[in-house]
């Protein structure tokens, strides 16, 4: 890598401070590796002139860290707090706005892993000179690929008229042709709190439900607690807010969804039961109505495991109000001496299925020992140094799916980390699994947005969720791919990556990684650019040019008040 003299005059360093007080210095090129352990930070310190630019990366191994980045004057001006994964790498790329030292602080984030190793890397170090002229490299390549990338959009893309339900279908009818052979659409969404989001999911769903004939919506949530949702669009069983809070998560508990759930109820009404819409969940949290249900169900046709069930489900009763921010090791020990009983009763259920069968019925018996496994989902989730939580909700779709009717359809909503493609962190996601299990049949959205607001909840590990937060993000930077979209001028938009472009220029771009906003319901760890590459992960992005905060119920106000639920 060529430098300039001054670069190679004034030798980049950093500066470690560990536990014992010993200094190492990382020159350019070099690879410093260190191991850390939960409650440790790492601190170094980087000399820059004003002008320079320096990329350094943080490679984690075994464990996902946090990486912050401070001024000489002591403004945090990165920070890479979302969960990236234990083996991913984290890019902190510092313009020096004055000359000093910057600091990069370095700490274990959100990894069930007690310790791990991180490798930091001086990937590239720029002059003032060097670092003018990139930009100007980097400024005529942007002008070219927005060019290229508007010219096919305007042909390609899908203009979105309108965000809120209750409006014609016109621009959403070219959909009919893009999903014609999918069984399951996916649904995803950069954050768990953005208004616009939720009301164009709410408009997707009736154009997929009455110009589509999808039949079967699943969410993000408890698999057992959802089904007084079903009930309630179903039969109008219960009161609407009272099954809404009740499925547990914060994030659904607004007026957006309210909403949708009262189109539901309104078009599944006075329709035979073949026809209407149902309501899953398929989470693994929340798993009280679950419990309830085997305790029934066992009381009836096999009373000699009432008490072994009912002391499993005590143990469980009382862990899983605490998931996921006061869960600690003292309770992931209880979990994993509790798994084994909790497996003898799922393997005595197997064994005796005619038994049971015959004295209720198939319908009774498979919904029964479901909710069982889902407790043991929660566990192993819970209890690995990798959670295969995402993996465990698309077994409990595959579940509803091969349940079903050959002709029912399904609605997934979840958010963009779940509902890609690809294997990340070398394990399986939702979204991978549907894909290798359904191929085309499962078409994945990715939803993306330029600048706006968001709901977020305050939440640190060891403490109890806090209060609900909206932040609210400036116009997403120069490079990233929401602000390429953005530069096209098209404004809300679909698109569908199924279809190659003709456009060599505009196929590289969309298998070329690009930062991406990743968000998640938690603040602080709320926000971050990770790259990303479009086409490889989804096959279509539906992309909002401005955002608002979703409105969170009174229940949930209630809820968040009380440091309750999640």
């Amino acid at each position: 890598m060529k430098t300039s003299s001054i670069c190679l005059f004034v030798l980049l360093l950093l500066t470690f401070s560990s536990v014992f007080g010993q200094k190492k210095t990382l020159v350019l090129g070099d690879t410093l590796e260190s191991s850390i352990s939960k409650g440790e930070q790492h601190t170094y310190q980087v000399w820059l002139e004003s002008g320079q630019f320096v990329h350094i990366t943080v490679e984690q191994s075994g464990i996902d860290v946090a990486v912050t980045a401070v001024n000489p004057i002591g403004e945090k001006i990165v920070e890479l707090n979302a969960p990236t994964g234990i083996q991913a790498t984290d890019h902190v790329e510092i313009e020096a706005k004055t000359s000093g030292n910057y600091q990069l602080d370095i700490y274990p984030f959100e990894s069930p892993a007690d310790s791990g190793k991180y490798k930091i890397q001086v990937m590239e170090l720029l002059s003032p000179a060097e670092y003018k002229q990139r930009l100007i490299t980097e400024r005529v390549q942007h002008e070219a690929t927005i060019q290229a990338l508007q010219e096919h959009l305007q042909q390609n893309a899908i203009p979105i008229h309108h965000i809120e339900a209750g409006n014609d279908f016109n621009d959403l009818r070219l959909l009919k042709k893009i999903l014609q052979d999918v069984k399951i659409v996916g649904l995803g969404e950069a954050t768990h709190g953005t208004r616009e989001f939720f009301q164009f999911k709410h408009r997707l769903l009736e154009f997929l439900v009455t110009e589509m004939d999808f039949n079967a919506f699943a969410l993000e949530s408890s698999y057992a607690a959802c089904q007084p949702i079903n009930d309630y669009v179903l039969y109008g069983k219960g009161d609407r807010a009272a099954v809404l809070s009740g499925q547990g998560y914060i994030a659904w508990d607004t007026e957006e969804f309210s909403e949708m759930l009262d189109w539901l109820r309104s078009y599944n009404e006075g329709l035979p039961d073949a026809k209407k819409v149902r309501f899953y969940g398929v989470d693994l949290w929340n798993n009280d109505l679950g419990r309830k249900s085997i305790i029934a169900y066992l009381s009836k046709h096999d009373l000699n495991k009432v008490s072994a069930a009912d002391s499993i489900f005590q143990i469980l009763s009382k862990l899983e109000p605490d998931w996921p921010m006061l869960l600690d090791d003292s309770d992931r020990k209880i979990m994993i001496d509790v798994l084994p009983r909790l497996q003898s009763l799922i393997s005595h259920l197997a064994a005796n299925k005619d038994k049971y069968i015959a004295a209720s019925s198939p319908l009774e018996f498979d919904q029964n020992l479901q909710y069982i496994k889902v407790m043991e989902q929660w566990i192993l989730a819970n209890t690995a140094e990798i959670s295969e939580r995402s993996k465990y909700m698309a077994e409990n779709l595959m579940y509803l799916v091969d349940r079903s009717s050959p002709d029912e359809k399904f609605i997934i909503w979840q958010h963009n980390a779940h509902i890609r493609v690809d294997e990340s962190d070398g394990y399986s996601k939702f979204g991978y699994m549907l894909r290798k299990q359904y191929s085309d049949q499962y078409y994945a959205f990715g939803f993306r947005f330029n600048e706006g607001s968001y709901q977020t909840r305050i939440l640190n590990y060891g403490e109890a969720p806090g209060d609900l937060k909206v932040l609210t993000l400036p116009p997403a930077p120069v490079g990233s791919l929401e602000w390429y979209l953005s530069r096209t001028n098209i404004g809300n938009m679909i698109l569908d990556f199924r279809i190659p472009s003709d456009n060599p220029a505009v196929e590289q771009f969309l298998n070329t990684p690009h930062q991406v906003q990743i968000a998640n319901w938690g603040y602080p760890m709320s926000s971050n650019y990770v790259d990303e590459n479009p086409k490889k992960l989804y096959d279509g992005i539906i992309f909002i040019e401005k955002t608002t905060a979703t409105r969170p119920t009174a229940h949930a106000r209630e809820a968040a008040e009380k440091r309750k639920r999640f």
